[in-house]
């Protein structure tokens, strides 16, 4: 499960440089959810990351399981940083986006530097060639990379909030084996309260 986790996350922070640099219109899916030992994962997340992960060419293909306990271990920290007020607005999540990844990315196309400049082009191009692989229109893709930053920036904030609970800092040797064993108990806690 651990190496999936890191495959999945590996691939997110590629592919949250794969937005282009036109304007993103957000969107809400609520095509439905699946139950998942007690966690609630939206079917919309499960069927691209199934494209993502097994489509022709993916990187890394995994079993339909490995996307759900993946999904599974995210959503869990997602409804919690939610439950305590820790999850960013998709627009603060956009905000994010625009000066982490838009900006300097316009700066290296703008730059004297041939290299930053080829680098910048290239980048784009192979992410624009993914667009087209996943087969969605350029909002959805853009809808899919902001909500991505705003799951991690969640995410993020809520490993922040645990460490300051526990007076840890994210350079203490044991932070994320204990912030991994309180994921694993707020899974445990989804599945005790499916069964309840």
């Amino acid at each position: 499960m651990q190496k999936s986790m890191q495959k999945l996350g590996i691939w997110l922070c590629a592919a949250l440089l794969a937005l282009s640099l036109g304007g993103c219109a957000a969107s809400e899916d609520a095509s439905g959810y699946t139950d998942y030992n007690g966690v609630q994962i939206p079917n919309a997340d499960i069927a691209l990351m199934r494209n993502l992960y097994n489509d022709n060419g993916a990187p890394y293909p995994v079993s339909d399981e490995e996307i759900l306990q993946s999904l599974a271990w995210e959503q869990v920290q997602l409804d919690e940083a939610e439950r305590l007020g820790l999850m960013p607005s998709k627009a603060e999540a956009e905000a994010y986006h625009q000066e982490q990844i838009i900006k300097p990315t316009m700066q290296a196309l703008a730059s004297d530097d041939p290299m930053m400049h080829e680098a910048a082009l290239y980048t784009l191009t192979l992410y624009q060639e993914e667009r087209e692989r996943m087969g969605i229109t350029h909002d959805e893709f853009c809808d899919f990379f902001i909500t991505r930053w705003q799951n991690m920036l969640g995410m993020n904030a809520l490993y922040q909030h645990f460490l300051s609970e526990k007076g840890l800092t994210s350079d203490d040797m044991w932070a994320s084996n204990m912030y991994s064993e309180y994921v694993e108990d707020l899974l445990a806690q989804a599945a005790e309260s499916k069964e309840a």
